[in-house]
């Protein structure tokens, strides 16, 4: 896989640290400070970020997140599926260890099998597509493994 840029890398890091601080605003010094980056280098990506509406840049000249990134996050909430990414790998999971691989997605108290992929070769019964299942085991057991002990 291809490395990125160090400049991308730097407004990525800035974008993020924004989302770790949601409703708070930052000037330049408290930026260079938290992502040691240098003030030139700093003050350059933010007027960037700002050029494209990512960041605002407020009168007391602190930085706080801007309409377009705010955008494009309502976008990607609305458009976005993890099966997206998940069915291309379904598919080689299934193709090369000749399995079905399937994805759950947990419904209040339902397991809905949402996507899966089948290897050619695979003879056996799988649970299809579509199908909804209480949320107990086998299939709810997976929701809960990883949960507190008062929630299972």
């Amino acid at each position: 896989m291809a490395r990125s840029s160090p400049g991308v890398q730097r407004m990525v890091s800035i974008l993020n640290f924004f989302a770790e601080h949601p409703g708070q605003a930052f000037t330049l010094t408290d930026l260079v400070r938290a992502l040691r980056l240098s003030r030139a280098t700093c003050h350059a990506l933010l007027a960037g970020l700002v050029d494209a509406g990512y960041l605002y840049r407020t009168n007391d000249k602190s930085y706080v997140l801007g309409p377009t990134l705010a955008a494009i996050g309502r976008i990607a909430n609305e458009h976005f599926s993890p099966l997206q990414v998940a069915q291309p790998e379904m598919r080689v999971l299934a193709d090369e260890y000749g399995a079905i691989c399937s994805a759950f997605f947990r419904e209040k108290n339902e397991v809905v099998v949402r996507a899966r992929a089948a290897a050619v070769s695979h003879l056996g019964w799988s649970v299809p597509q579509g199908a909804r299942m209480p949320l107990r085991a086998p299939f709810g057991a997976m929701f809960f493994a990883w949960a507190s002990s008062s929630e299972a």
